[in-house]
């Protein structure tokens, strides 16, 4: 059989170049984390939210942070590894597993009103802009 060897997708574009360029010097252990990950995630935005949703299969909600603070949208949290018995042998350990973190700037929302939920692996973050009132101009009385 087989060594476990741990799966690296091959990415398109700009980073492909740099991996024709460097080689394999950036899948040695010196810079893979096998404890962190970064989950994938879409960010859409529209007149009155953003919308984020992120995908964290296998992952409890309770082991998932969401805070907000001085216009930073950080999401953190941890996916555990299964644990299996002695007597199982992996031939393909593809599912990342770890903590992760991820922070956005939205300065223009309104905190109080960010809603999430957690549903089937996926996390769905929705952040209300801040409503822009017309202030009409005002006549200061000097006294």
């Amino acid at each position: 059989m087989y060594d476990l060897e741990k799966w690296i997708p091959k990415s398109r574009g700009f980073s492909t170049d740099l991996e024709k360029f460097f080689g394999d010097i950036f899948k040695t252990p010196l810079f893979q984390r096998e404890d962190y990950f970064c989950p994938t995630l879409n960010l859409k935005e529209d007149e009155s939210q953003y919308t984020f949703t992120v995908e964290l299969p296998g992952a409890n909600k309770d082991n998932v942070q969401i805070e907000y603070q001085d216009g930073i949208l950080s999401i953190s949290g941890e996916r555990k590894k299964e644990t299996s018995n002695q007597t199982e042998k992996f031939h393909r350990y593809e599912i990342a597993t770890g903590k992760f973190q991820r922070s956005f700037e939205l300065p223009d929302v309104e905190s109080e009103k960010i809603e999430a939920s957690f549903k089937d692996g996926i996390l769905t973050i929705t952040a209300p802009k801040q409503t822009q009132t017309i202030k009409k101009a005002k006549q200061i009385t000097i006294k």
